[in-house]
């Protein structure tokens, strides 16, 4: 299970685990009860590209690893039936049709299903908002006394 907020802005790298670009947005096609992962809209300097689901090994919290070194780097032109997540559903406005009132999208549901990736609904609580909105940690850090230490405090960070 993973939200769409959790994976916006991470990092793409390649197979030695170098950051090639940055996520941008995810490509659902439309046609489907849960709609597939068709691919990733990433960001490479400035540029959007394309980036198939073909193309990527994994994709969690951390963000996205390649199965390929070599990227196709056009600008990134939408095809007739997909959807981008975050600038299509993020922030929108749906009718929950068992509560019969308008709710807000606050954040979508991505579910791994025999090793393809689908939308398996929307999240629409408070806590998906602040999910979407609170800081990620980059790294952690700790502060702990040490023996070996001349100072009272010690920090070390873990990356």
């Amino acid at each position: 299970m993973l939200y769409l907020s959790q994976i916006l802005g991470r990092p793409i790298r390649d197979r030695e685990g170098e950051r090639v670009a940055t996520i941008k947005d995810v490509i659902v096609r439309l046609g489907e009860d849960h709609p597939p992962v068709t691919g990733l809209v990433a960001r490479y300097r400035r540029r959007n590209f394309f980036l198939p689901r073909a193309h990527i090994a994994e994709l969690n919290e951390q963000g996205a690893r390649l199965t390929t070194d070599v990227l196709d780097l056009r600008p990134f032109a939408r095809r007739e039936g997909e959807v981008l997540l975050a600038r299509d559903v993020l922030d929108k406005q749906l009718i929950d049709v068992h509560g019969k009132r308008v709710v807000r999208v606050n954040d979508v549901l991505l579910l791994d299903v025999g090793g393809e990736w689908r939308v398996t609904g929307v999240d629409v609580s408070l806590q998906g908002l602040l999910r979407r909105l609170a800081p990620r940690p980059t790294h952690l850090c700790f502060r702990f006394p040490s023996a070996n230490c001349n100072r009272r405090r010690r920090a070390t960070c873990r990356r």
